[in-house]
């Protein structure tokens, strides 16, 4: 199993945003933050050939990101799970990632902590954060096997700026 964990792009200030009256999972991607995503998701499909099976969070800014991967990826079909969205507890993820096939290729879109807990949870078995993952930014863990907590290798850890530049 491969699980790409990508955050999603930059929505601007969510304070701001907030100010504005709109609840915050309405709150969108930037003009700046679409652009780096789609320049990142090109990097990514370098790196990642393929993909089976995406998920996002139900927000706006991780389905635009997904959208964008789905895109750059074929037009996979986007899975919104409630698991991704933003402070959900980490064990029913874990749970629905150790459901999928032990062969699969799955990106997750997500948000931060909650992205960098997964990974260490993926390859350290803890669920304190031992991580960065930026906005825009993506993660690979790949298994021998099916996913078991602490048994995945981190391949890689980049940003959309270092991920627009393996587009080329």
């Amino acid at each position: 199993m491969r699980v790409l964990v990508v955050r999603h792009g930059d929505a601007g200030d969510a304070e701001e945003f907030t100010r504005s009256g709109r609840p915050d999972h309405l709150r969108p991607l930037t003009a700046r933050g679409r652009k780096r995503m789609w320049l990142a998701a090109r990097g990514l499909t370098r790196l990642v050939g393929s993909v089976d099976l995406l998920a996002s969070s139900p927000y706006l800014r991780a389905l635009q990101t997904a959208e964008i991967l789905s895109s750059a990826y074929g037009n996979i079909a986007i899975q919104q799970i409630p698991q991704l969205e933003a402070g959900a507890p980490l064990g029913p993820l874990a749970v629905w990632l150790g459901e999928q096939p032990a062969d699969a290729s799955i990106a997750v879109v997500g948000h931060a902590p909650d992205l960098a807990c997964l990974v260490t949870y993926l390859t350290c078995n803890r669920q304190a954060p031992i991580l960065k993952i930026k906005k825009g930014g993506a993660c690979l863990v790949s298994f021998s096997g099916g996913m078991q907590p602490g048994a995945g290798v981190m391949r890689w850890l980049m940003d959309a700026e270092q991920l627009g530049r393996m587009a080329g």
